[in-house]
């Protein structure tokens, strides 16, 4: 499985419970996917959200960009994605506000298993 995970320090104001924030976030998506290939894509991140993320995740993994929206980050997702030679590989898209539960890359590679061709 391939995770690419999109995080950004832009974009719009929204409500968010208290236990939702970009470290949290990907401190948990590290954990439920820790056997996956990760590709982090962060976009128009601070000094202190690089610090945070290299703090977890080892910086080669991780593509700058400075594009400030997020359908222009989700066209650099599915560039990468397409970029495989493996069809039968599963490619996870993540943001930066998701919280899986332990199983969850379990269950999302049954649904695949199943005949699903996305989940």
């Amino acid at each position: 499985m391939k995770i690419i995970y999109r995080i950004s320090d832009a974009g719009y104001n929204k409500v968010k419970p208290n236990y939702i924030d970009n470290e949290k976030c990907l401190v948990n998506a590290l954990k439920v996917f820790k056997d996956a290939e990760w590709s982090i894509i962060a976009d128009n991140i601070s000094k202190e959200t690089n610090d945070m993320i290299t703090k977890h995740i080892s910086r080669n993994y991780v593509y700058y960009v400075e594009e400030g929206n997020g359908a222009l980050t989700f066209n650099i997702a599915l560039d990468e994605a397409l970029m495989g030679d493996n069809d039968d590989e599963i490619i996870y898209f993540i943001e930066n506000d998701y919280l899986h539960k332990p199983n969850s890359e379990k269950i999302i590679k049954e649904g695949f298993e199943l005949g699903a061709s996305f989940i």
